[in-house]
């Protein structure tokens, strides 16, 4: 297993989708309050001037600087709680999570992998280890990006005491994209279906789901009048994103989606022949 883990990071680290996930989380995590910044300032200056057409170019820069206020200092602990500053940053995450477990079965090096292994099982549970630990990579990554995006802003002000719930809500965080993970894993090596894998990275990453989840209820309310259903409040993508959600819901759905698609693509990776 050791062996799998070391073989398993070293190729999801050296990865071409890695690197592109990467860059562009760093990079938009960094500029997103330098450009909100640049977009608040036109448009705000726009309006001073439409306004005080009538005045000198100080009393305009002034009334500029009185508009914009002095910016307030951004807080570490909702950086932590929040380490995705645009919501379709996950989906970068969830293509690698499906380039990533689908790669070795696509190139045929799965034969050699699974054929020293006692159970094949353990090829796809050392993948899950290993997208554990690249999930984690690129949310500090976007934590980071986003500390330094304030910082160049304005100030950053660290508040201790709020820290351990951030953290927390971070760890749910985690643990939601990682459900979505364990689902893209059986989609790829527990029944290969690698298109219908990245349609499903697509559709949640972009938030798209919601709309077949508000389907779906409407659906169930007018054949079973079943009222007051709403599977976004269920749903891993939806919670990953949402910033008022219910923590223990949260880690409940994490660790049910989690439990169940890995035990389906573990049970079906040890009954399926290698191709």
């Amino acid at each position: 297993m050791l062996n799998l883990l070391r073989m398993n990071n070293r190729r999801i680290f050296r990865s071409k989708m890695f690197a592109i996930a990467f860059l562009v989380i760093l990079v938009t995590s960094i500029a997103s309050a330098p450009v909100e910044r640049a977009l608040m300032k036109a448009v705000v200056g726009f309006a001073v001037s439409v306004e005080t057409e009538s005045k000198t170019e100080s009393e305009n820069t002034a009334a500029l600087g009185e508009a914009l206020g002095a910016s307030e200092a951004a807080k570490v602990s909702e950086i932590i709680a929040d380490p995705f500053v645009i919501t379709f940053l996950p989906l970068f995450i969830l293509l690698l999570v499906v380039s990533f477990s689908y790669m070795d079965i696509e190139n045929g090096f799965i034969k050699n992998i699974a054929g020293q292994q006692p159970k094949r099982s353990r090829v796809a549970v050392s993948k899950y280890l290993t997208i554990m630990l690249s999930n984690l990579v690129l949310m500090l990554t976007a934590l980071i990006g986003q500390v330094i995006s304030k910082y160049i802003v304005g100030k950053v002000e660290i508040d201790a005491g709020a820290i351990p719930q951030a953290v927390y809500t971070f760890g749910v965080r985690w643990l939601l994209l990682l459900a979505l993970s364990a689902l893209l894993l059986f989609l790829t090596v527990g029944i290969g279906a690698k298109p219908l894998a990245l349609v499903t990275a697509v559709l949640a990453g972009t938030g798209f789901l919601g709309l077949i989840y508000l389907g779906i209820d409407t659906a169930i309310q007018n054949m079973l009048h079943i009222q007051n259903l709403s599977l976004v409040d269920y749903a891993p993508d939806q919670l990953l994103t949402q910033s008022g959600y219910e923590g223990p819901r949260a880690v409940i759905v994490g660790i049910t989606f989690s439990a169940v698609f890995m035990l389906l693509t573990v049970l079906r990776a040890d009954k399926t022949d290698v191709k």
